[in-house]
């Protein structure tokens, strides 16, 4: 049986191996010569030769169009089976072109980003929906940038005091119309405090000037830094302001800050009651809130702050009071209280000049700005200044009349 194939296979095999290579040759005629259509979406357009002073609206920086065609090719279908709309390019030649025009497309103006496909020889037809690609003058513009306030929570043991600076610019070309919209907008840019970690601003407190080390600068890292352009299909671009590497978010430590020295505290008289009530009808009593230090009376209480920075503190140390409102319609002759900062714009001037650099690199409207900056968060720790008690309880202070005299108690711990 062996002998009988081999006979079988070996008989005029000469003319067995030329049928065989034949129908192979058949074979690859036929299948090469098999024609098909294809439907490729999203395929990318790139437009070249465009005028220095000319672009196309949508035009990113890859030199590619934000918009895409639909392309129905026709040809061999051992080709175009091999490729896919990401293989692709469509190429406009914008040279010698009025301001609006209708391209036309042939397999001349498809390129194949795979070297091994030859369109050019593989394609008959190309077919595909009139588009419209409008040319615009090109110009160069600062959009304005605001820096709004962060969303989410700041890390544990710290507050969230601001953002500087406010505002920022970014330099941008593109098409005339679309700039100008834009600069008219303008944009903004918002940061998440939940992606600092307390880890991160613990590690700054060493770099931080000793007057204020319990406010943690936390300088904004380039990543962060980026603006979605709407006429560049939302592509983001990192913010190209020289002053964007001083963009920061400054943080309070959460701490208590001992008020190192005895806070002074007296009365105050309307003068429209001064024939009742007046310094020689009315007099603070010494208590154990209140003692008299050379003619001065104070409060004897140990005291602490929060919410302010010790810079802040330290300021405001020699001009800080407690005032006894002396009203003759209290209830009870129970007289309300208040802190009370004493000539304040000397305090913010002082203030602000410990913290601005006396020479500067910053054109002067970043620098009054960062003034006015500065000036509202003094003004800030002002409005939100409160006293503790050693326990830290917030000071409560009660002062009741009792004859000619006003004695004022700590009544912290029973509140």
């Amino acid at each position: 049986m062996e002998g009988l194939i081999s006979r079988a296979l070996l008989h005029n095999w000469q003319q067995k191996i030329v049928a065989l290579l034949v129908a192979c040759t058949i074979w690859l005629l036929v299948n090469n010569s098999i024609t098909t259509v294809r439907v490729f979406p999203n395929v990318p357009l790139r437009v070249v030769n465009l005028s220095p002073e000319k672009t196309v609206d949508g035009l990113l920086h890859s030199g590619l169009l934000s918009q895409q065609i639909t392309l129905t090719l026709t040809g061999e279908k051992e080709v175009l089976n091999r490729i896919d709309s990401s293989e692709l390019e469509v190429v406009l030649d914008a040279s010698g072109k009025p301001d609006s025009w209708i391209p036309t497309i042939s397999r001349h103006h498809i390129q194949s980003l795979n070297p091994e496909i030859d369109l050019l020889n593989s394609v008959s037809r190309v077919q595909y929906k009139d588009f419209v690609i409008r040319l615009s003058r090109l110009v160069t513009e600062r959009i304005p940038i605001a820096i709004l306030p962060p969303n989410g929570d700041p890390p544990q043991g710290y507050q969230f005091l601001d953002v500087w600076p406010r505002m920022l610019y970014h330099t941008i070309s593109g098409p005339e119309e679309r700039v100008e919209e834009l600069k008219q907008q303008g944009l903004t840019l918002t940061f998440d405090l939940n992606l600092i970690t307390a880890a991160e601003l613990d590690k700054l407190t060493a770099s931080q000037d000793d007057l204020q080390v319990d406010e943690i600068s936390f300088f904004v890292p380039g990543r962060w830094q980026q603006v979605s352009i709407p006429f560049l299909n939302d592509e983001m671009q990192e913010i190209n302001d020289p002053e964007a590497q001083n963009l920061r978010i400054d943080f309070l430590r959460n701490e208590f800050l001992t008020v190192d020295w005895e806070i002074p505290i007296h009365l105050f008289f309307s003068p429209r009651h001064s024939s009742s009530l007046n310094p020689s009808t009315l007099r603070l009593a010494t208590t154990e809130a209140v003692r008299n230090r050379n003619g001065i009376m104070t409060l004897a209480i140990p005291l602490y702050a929060r919410d302010i920075s010790r810079l802040f503190l330290d300021t405001v140390r020699e001009h800080l009071e407690v005032v006894v409102i002396i009203d003759p319609e209290a209830p009870k002759d129970e007289y309300t209280w208040s802190v009370q900062f004493l000539d304040t714009n000397s305090l913010e001037d002082s203030y602000v000049t410990s913290l601005l650099p006396s020479h500067s690199n910053h054109v002067e409207h970043q620098q009054s700005t960062r003034e006015a900056h500065l000036r509202q968060r003094f003004r800030d720790y002002m409005q939100q200044f409160r006293l503790f008690t050693k326990e830290r309880h917030r000071l409560q202070l009660v002062a009741r009349r009792d004859g000619s005299l006003v004695n004022v108690q700590d009544v912290s711990l029973t509140y």
